[in-house]
């Protein structure tokens, strides 16, 4: 992330101890939302991006595209059922940092 940008990961899932990931002052780890804290972050986001090497349904990407949000998102399980690559959000191989650099700029 360079310039303005900023990240927070949302999740109780993360590889390794938040504390470990050394994140750059730019970027927060929040650790697990409730439902209505959830929206509340959509609603002063400018972009989800899911990253995951496996999903289920991928509601994420559901809740924050209803919020108005551009969705970057592995191509795996449900993501990919629910994100139309180029037209809903961009779909990113899930083993590519490279793609997901690409699909953000």
């Amino acid at each position: 992330m360079k310039n303005k940008a900023s990240g927070i990961i949302v999740g109780d899932y993360v590889l390794g101890d938040s504390e470990q990931l050394e994140l750059p002052s730019n970027a927060r780890h929040i650790g697990w939302l409730t439902a209505e804290d959830l929206q509340s972050l959509y609603l002063t986001a400018d972009i989800l991006i899911v990253p995951s090497r496996w999903e289920g349904f991928g509601l994420v990407a559901v809740e924050a595209m209803r919020a108005g949000l551009p969705v970057i998102a592995s191509n795996v399980g449900g993501l990919a059922e629910v994100v139309e690559d180029n037209a809903t959000g961009i779909l990113i191989d899930p083993n590519s940092v490279q793609a997901l650099v690409d699909a953000h700029q």
